[in-house]
C-alpha cells in the first residue's frame, strides 16, 4: 500500500467537511461570521500539511475582507469590478477551499471510495475524466504557451497586428488536445478495471485514523459555533 501524504484526511473526512462547508454557507444568517468557517478549514489544511494551498488562499481571503471593509466602512470601490463580486467570492471561499480538498485527492483514492459506496461505474468514470480532465489540460495550455513562445508568436506585436491568427494558434490546439485528453483518460480508465465486474480498491492507503477526528470535530465546532452565534436565515 502507498501512503501519499500520511497526514492526509480520508475520503469521507473531506466529503463531511465540504458537506458541513456548504450547509453551513447558505444557512447562516449573519454572514459577518463567515470567517469562522475559514478558520477551521485553514486548521484542516494545517493539519494536512497542506501549506502550500494555504498560501494560496489566506492572501486571497485577506485581500477580499480589506477590499469589502472598505466598501462597506468608506464607500470604496474599485472601477470595473462590482462590490458583488468582492462579497460573492469572499463568501464562497469556504467552499471553494473544501471543494479544493477534495478534487486534489488521488483518482484511485476517489474512485476506491466511490466503489465502496456502491455508485453506478457510469458516474465514477465520468468523476475520474473530470478530476483528472482539468491539470491535463492545464498541462497542454503550458505547453502551448511554450511552443509559441518557441516560435515567437506570443509577443505584443504579433497580437496586435494579427489578433486572430494568435487566437487561432491557441484554439486549434487547445480543441485537439481537449478531445485527444478526454479519449485517453476514458481508455486509461478502462485498462485500469473500471469496467471490471469485481469491487475496486486501491494501491493508495486511505490512512483513517486521529486526524480524521480531530478534522471533523474541528468543523462541527466550527459549524455550530457559526449557526449560533450568526443564526439561520
Amino acid at each position: 500500500m502507498n501512503i501519499i501524504n500520511k497526514w492526509e484526511y480520508s475520503m469521507a473526512t473531506k466529503l463531511i467537511i465540504l458537506i458541513l462547508t456548504i450547509f453551513g454557507t447558505f444557512l447562516v444568517g449573519n454572514v459577518n461570521y463567515m470567517p469562522v468557517l475559514f478558520v477551521g478549514l485553514c486548521f484542516n489544511f494545517m493539519i494536512q500539511r497542506k501549506f502550500k494551498i494555504l498560501k494560496m488562499y489566506i492572501p486571497f481571503y485577506l485581500v477580499l475582507s480589506i477590499i469589502r471593509w472598505l466598501s462597506r466602512t468608506y464607500l470604496f470601490t474599485i472601477i470595473g469590478f462590482s462590490e458583488f463580486y468582492v462579497f460573492m467570492f469572499w463568501w464562497l471561499t469556504p467552499i471553494f477551499m473544501a471543494m479544493h480538498d477534495v478534487v486534489t485527492t488521488s483518482p484511485g483514492i476517489i474512485s476506491a471510495f466511490l466503489s465502496k459506496m456502491r455508485v453506478p461505474k457510469t458516474f465514477i468514470l465520468g468523476v475520474l475524466v473530470t478530476c483528472r480532465f482539468i491539470p491535463t489540460v492545464r498541462f497542454a495550455i503550458k505547453g502551448v504557451k511554450e511552443s509559441m513562445y518557441n516560435r515567437d508568436l506570443t509577443g505584443s506585436k504579433n497580437f496586435i497586428l494579427h489578433p486572430v491568427k494568435t487566437y487561432e494558434y491557441v484554439l486549434v490546439p487547445m480543441l485537439m488536445m481537449s478531445i485527444n485528453t478526454a479519449d485517453q483518460l476514458s481508455a486509461s480508465a478502462v485498462v485500469r478495471g473500471i469496467e471490471a465486474p469485481c469491487k475496486r480498491g486501491s494501491y493508495y492507503c486511505d490512512n483513517k485514523g486521529l486526524k480524521d477526528f480531530i478534522g471533523i470535530t474541528i468543523i462541527i465546532f466550527m459549524f455550530c459555533y457559526l449557526l449560533c452565534r450568526g443564526g439561520l436565515k
